[in-house]
């Protein structure tokens, strides 16, 4: 979904819209969306500058890391990003960046696709590990049994190499 940005004014625009989990690309490898992603908040220009500020919804599966099994994900990310033209970025290499101009990015076209800003927000707030649950057991290293449906019959109790030539004397 794009939004020309002939028809912006000063004033803020609101916006709701839907993006089908086919629009936005190259998502991860570790998350399947499952549902179109929600994308509502307000678009205006400012000056020189296009401010937009909302928030993303997102339903994805995802396999868990810890135990492999499939488990469903809720995405939610509140977002600010700001536009310029070329014209109006500051190309200095010795400029000191802020946290503000982390946010603002250069709009070389006419219009704005929000499945892209949708994709960055989603990245942005994928968890570091991907865990169904905060109690996850995982699975056993030897015999990959699941640990969360019960335990394995694995022997636990690991023996240092070290001291291992002590056991055959007992």
């Amino acid at each position: 979904m794009k939004i020309d940005l002939s028809t912006l004014s000063h004033e803020p625009l609101p916006f709701d819209l839907k993006v089908g989990p086919d629009e936005i690309e190259d998502l991860s490898a570790e998350l399947e969306l499952t549902d179109d992603v929600s994308v509502a908040g307000t678009i205006r220009r400012q000056g020189v500058q296009i401010e937009i500020s909302g928030e993303v919804a997102a339903k994805a599966n995802s396999s868990c890391t810890r135990c492999a099994e499939p488990f469903p994900l809720t995405i939610t990310a509140d977002f600010e990003v700001i536009y310029v033209e070329p014209e109006h970025f500051s190309s200095e290499k010795d400029k000191e960046l802020t946290g503000v101009d982390l946010n603002v990015d250069i709009v070389t076209d006419s219009e704005i696709d929000m499945g892209q800003i949708a994709r960055e927000q989603i990245i942005l707030e994928i968890p570091e590990k991907l865990i169904c649950r905060e109690d996850c057991r995982g699975l056993c290293e030897k015999c990959v049994q699941n640990l969360n449906n019960g335990d394995c019959t694995c022997e636990t109790a690991e023996i240092d190499p070290r001291w291992a030539g002590l056991k055959d004397l007992l």
